[in-house]
């Protein structure tokens, strides 16, 4: 009996040893159960790549190519100038004339997503040596967090998109003092409804449109924060009909479906002056354009928190 045990203990060992043998492919490629390693006989992930060399100046670390196709490569390589140091880059090339230097892509769920993970999550940390699971992670107390640049050979680089760590975006440089700042460009605002919305000393938010003379006017609106977004069920559908458009006299305004109450009119020309206004008290109501000139003009319907929930475009003969 203890024969057996101990020829089983035996066997045991020689399987395990044979299952953990090391077992050389080529000179500096190793296979370990089931784990491929390059430059390391003793792989802890399923491909393990070791440089062991003194680490370069713009190191190729891993470059896959396309057979017959010149320039056509994604690499892996440590982008500094400075020996024995290590900068990550993902470096993409091909010679086609119309082509997308890198892609980066992520999918969520179409239907059932509930939660709030970025497609793309970028998050530079810093090691203050006492570990992960002991608190040794921590944000950069100075870094770029999310940059993008342009380069033009003679040139040199040009600063197109930047967040720093306190969150600042940049357009066009590279250190922000705002939480936006656009340097050597226009903000262009194409929608006329659309503008810059601010928030009152008293809680209100405003939206600050342009009229045809310049001037910048403001229009209470619910703030965008307190807009709620429906997650499913069913969507109640708001028609607002005006007619008939275009017109020689007076508009009808019907309301369909709609279970907003408080609702409000107002009739702008189109430098944005405000020339009729009133309360909608029924499902119909008319709205009076016979003595307006032959001309265009905004027919807004806002609700009692100030949201523009209807604008139409009336044609008056």
């Amino acid at each position: 009996m203890k024969k057996s045990i101990l020829s089983l203990i035996v066997l045991t060992l020689i399987c395990v040893t044979a299952h953990s043998q090391v077992d050389t492919i080529s000179e500096n490629i190793y296979q370990k159960d089931g784990k491929l390693g390059i430059g390391i006989s003793d792989p802890t992930s399923n491909i393990s790549v070791l440089s062991t060399d003194t680490i370069e100046t713009y190191e190729k670390l891993l470059e896959l190519k396309i057979n017959g196709i010149s320039d056509s490569y994604i690499q892996f390589r440590n982008n500094t100038n400075l020996y024995n140091k290590f900068e990550p880059c993902i470096h993409a090339s091909t010679n086609f004339s119309e082509r997308s230097a890198l892609m980066i892509m992520g999918n969520i769920l179409k239907d059932g997503d509930i939660n709030n993970n970025a497609v793309i999550n970028i998050t530079p940390y810093v090691d203050n040596g006492l570990g992960w699971q002991n608190g040794g992670y921590d944000y950069p107390e100075i870094r770029h967090y999310f940059r993008i640049r342009g380069y033009k050979s003679g040139v040199g680089d040009k600063p197109l998109f930047e967040i720093d760590q306190d969150g600042n975006v940049g357009i066009s440089t590279k250190t922000p003092y705002a939480k936006l700042e656009i340097k050597d460009g226009d903000i262009y605002i194409s929608d006329i409804e659309k503008g810059i919305i601010m928030k009152s000393p008293d809680g209100q938010c405003w939206r600050g449109t342009v009229d045809n003379f310049g001037s910048l006017n403001f229009t209470l609106i619910t703030c965008p924060e307190n807009v709620s977004v429906a997650t499913g069920g069913t969507k109640t559908s708001t028609h607002i009909l005006i007619s008939p458009n275009p017109t020689e006299n007076n508009v009808r305004l019907r309301i369909e479906d709609l279970e907003l109450k408080k609702l409000k009119y107002f009739v702008f020309d189109v430098n944005g002056k405000i020339l009729d206004q009133g309360k909608i008290r029924n499902s119909e109501q008319i709205i009076e354009l016979a003595s307006f000139i032959s001309g265009i003009y905004l027919i807004k319907i806002i609700d009692k928190k100030g949201n523009i929930i209807s604008t139409t475009k009336v044609i008056k003969r």
